[in-house]
């Protein structure tokens, strides 16, 4: 935020204006990420943190923090030029794998609902769609449990 602030108020005096670049903000959003998680951290009471539904919640703001630092920290690999390869070539491979990805993600979620349905009374794994649908990636990335 700082930087931010520093680049706008250089640029309102010079005569050369400095560019808000890539790293500009990708140094803002964690900033704005991190602030809103302290903010909503600072207010909490002791029964919000027992409540399981608000500490879920709770989690999840956390989650999203964490998800943009390691985004920030991992745009500063793009500066050395044998990771940034390696990097860019895995976006690449990932753009490209995107129509597979969706057609399993739905017939993950197909599926999931389907054994749910099914299996939900008799077997624990297939309680509910989550744990349906973590069991089916479970198998389907060949993690076998023999209990």
């Amino acid at each position: 935020m700082l930087q931010l602030f520093n680049k706008f108020l250089f640029n309102m005096f010079a005569a050369i204006k400095v560019s808000y670049d890539f790293w500009t903000f990708m140094d803002l959003i964690p900033a704005i990420v991190n602030f809103i998680v302290i903010y909503e951290m600072r207010n909490l009471e002791v029964d919000q943190i027992i409540d399981p539904a608000k500490k879920a919640i709770l989690n999840y703001y956390i989650i999203v923090a964490l998800v943009f630092s390691w985004f920030r920290f991992l745009s500063y690999f793009l500066v050395i030029k044998q990771i940034s390869k390696l990097f860019l070539t895995l976006f690449k491979i990932l753009k490209n794998a995107r129509t597979f990805i969706f057609i399993a993600a739905c017939y993950l979620l197909i599926v999931s609902t389907i054994f749910t349905t099914l299996y939900s009374r008799n077997e624990i794994k297939f309680s509910s769609i989550f744990v349906s649908l973590r069991t089916l990636y479970d198998a389907m990335m060949a993690v076998y449990n023999y209990n």
